[in-house]
């Protein structure tokens, strides 16, 4: 592939950057907590993930996809956890109803699942959490799933290339797990924060 294949991303992911995977011989993006992208190019979109979910999504009829990377915060009460609840909702909504206002239809997607590690030995599993939220939610949507991999004591890299639907997901050693899953908490706290009184339309 040329490096002049790509003709853009749609509008609202020009923020993200796009860059040369010289591996795959494509331009692609890096996808980061809170971050999601759609797109009918062909590129690659990655992200390493330890407690956090991506949901990847390929339009089987229309050639097109997504991928999002997000994490419910550490819930200490009833009310956290409503919100922790109202940020995963807000996270799927943007993902798929980028897809709808571009032609897809709920019954054409097929998702596959990743993410939802359990890297630190203490006593609320957030990776569990993670899992149990997007599990629920995909049940009660009735959405297609093509597959999981999920849980597990190490964090992961996905690579997915949306205008095909595939998925490479590599497991990654346990170095540096704790700060990564530190991280990866503070992150999830900012990131609801945006969000909590965003009107979760479902479709």
């Amino acid at each position: 592939m040329s490096q002049g294949a790509v003709k853009s991303l749609f509008p609202e992911f020009e923020y993200l950057d796009l860059l040369w995977f010289e591996k795959w011989r494509l331009y692609g993006v890096k996808i980061l907590q809170g971050e999601y992208c759609v797109s009918d190019q062909n590129i690659v979109m990655t992200a390493v993930l330890g407690s956090c979910i991506s949901a990847c999504v390929y339009d089987c009829k229309n050639g097109l996809g997504g991928m999002n990377h997000f994490m419910l915060p550490n819930s200490q009460n009833n009310h956290d956890s409503s919100r922790s609840l109202r940020y995963g909702l807000f996270s799927m909504e943007q993902l798929i109803n980028s897809l709808l206002k571009r032609g897809s239809f709920k019954e054409d997607l097929r998702f596959k699942i990743v993410g939802g590690g359990r890297m630190l030995n203490c006593l609320t599993d957030i990776g569990q959490l993670n899992i149990a939220f997007i599990k629920n939610y995909l049940a009660e949507e009735q959405l297609k799933i093509e597959n999981f991999d999920l849980g597990g004591g190490q964090a992961r890299k996905l690579a997915f290339f949306p205008a095909t639907g595939r998925l490479l997901v590599t497991l990654i050693p346990r170095i540096d797990s704790e700060s990564f899953i530190t991280k990866e908490s503070l992150q999830a706290d900012v990131n609801v924060k945006k969000i909590v009184e965003h009107q979760v339309e479902l479709f």
